[in-house]
């Protein structure tokens, strides 16, 4: 498989391994989400924090342009 196969196929494949690999995604997450929302940080933290997500999302948008992807920028942005 190529890396634009691998892509395709999380958003799109309704096979076992990819409905596995998208619920851990999604449950990794959540739970990451949870954990640096619920975190008391002083502000040359938050703008490390800031700046890695900010990173994360430019890599995310460069990787690939689907739905998925697209859904995950939003969500990532109203976080």
């Amino acid at each position: 498989m190529t890396e634009g196969e691998i892509w395709q196929g999380l958003d799109s494949e309704p096979g076992p391994f990819f409905r596995l690999v998208r619920f851990v995604l999604i449950a990794f997450g959540m739970v990451a989400m949870f954990f640096f929302g619920s975190l008391a940080l002083p502000w040359p933290q938050q703008a490390v924090l800031g700046l890695l997500m900010v990173l994360l999302c430019v890599w995310l948008s460069r990787v690939s342009d689907s739905y998925l992807i697209t859904l995950t920028l939003m969500m990532l942005s109203m976080f």
